[in-house]
């Protein structure tokens, strides 16, 4: 039989609505038995820099689809990404390994769509940032320990992550963000290689010095940008793709 690896998204700023099935020939597993969910959610709001998010999240499809395991993956997406959404992300799709890219603040804000409420984890300005700033932080933190569901992983694909990042690790496994600002070309290698290294069986560690190791190898800056916390297991033992499956 066929095995499917299945794109599916919500409404969409940069890429629009997607819905696409890919499949490849390799044994159909039970429900109980397929591979990881993971959920990738873009956000680029009007008035900060244009990213290239669509092209990160079509790297990230290519390279699951590239993959020799056994499992499956699913890969959903969502666009023009509010709290909300980042909610309904951990609620609804009960994802194995969620996916966020965007900008970044070096207040440790990130800036996600605020379309719907002033406070979207978005530019907020002086006098109100030292607030929002104490606000956020331990809220994300909450949001991830209520919520989280079967999550083991999470990637904050934006500039000044780490904060963020850190508050996130004290409940979720393996948690990767960002120390300092990052090149749009620098992060879709790091995803495209660290995805690359998921999908062939690497821990989520090995995946993640594969990835550093891509993007020293590119020469775009000193490696040491991307972090990896994980707290509360060993990133080495972590994997999504079991090794030797196939």
């Amino acid at each position: 039989m066929e095995n499917k690896f299945q794109i599916t998204g919500s409404s969409g700023v940069s890429i629009g609505n997607v819905s696409q099935v890919i499949t490849h020939s390799t044994p159909e597993l039970p429900e109980s038995h397929r591979g990881p969910k993971i959920l990738f959610l873009g956000a680029n709001p009007p008035g900060t820099d244009r990213l290239l998010l669509d092209r990160e999240a079509r790297a990230i499809g290519e390279v699951l689809r590239s993959a020799t395991g056994y499992e499956p993956f699913k890969l959903e997406q969502s666009w023009a990404v509010s709290v909300h959404e980042l909610q309904d992300g951990l609620l609804h799709h009960q994802p194995d390994i969620l996916h966020l890219s965007g900008h970044g603040r070096p207040d440790g804000l990130l800036v996600l769509d605020s379309a719907d409420m002033n406070c979207d984890l978005a530019m907020v300005a002086p006098p109100n940032r030292d607030a929002a700033q104490r606000s956020f932080l331990p809220a994300l933190g909450r949001l991830f320990h209520t919520a989280k569901g079967k999550l083991r992983c999470v990637v904050l694909n934006a500039c000044h992550s780490a904060e963020a990042a850190a508050v996130i690790a004290e409940s979720v496994e393996c948690v990767i963000g960002m120390s300092d600002s990052i090149e749009d070309e620098a992060a879709l290698r790091f995803s495209r290689a660290f995805y690359h290294a998921v999908a062939h069986a690497q821990s989520v560690r090995a995946a993640f010095e594969i990835a550093n190791a891509q993007i020293g190898l590119s020469g775009m800056y000193d490696s040491g940008r991307p972090l990896l916390l994980a707290r509360r297991t060993d990133p080495a033992a972590v994997f999504f793709v079991r090794p030797g499956a196939g």
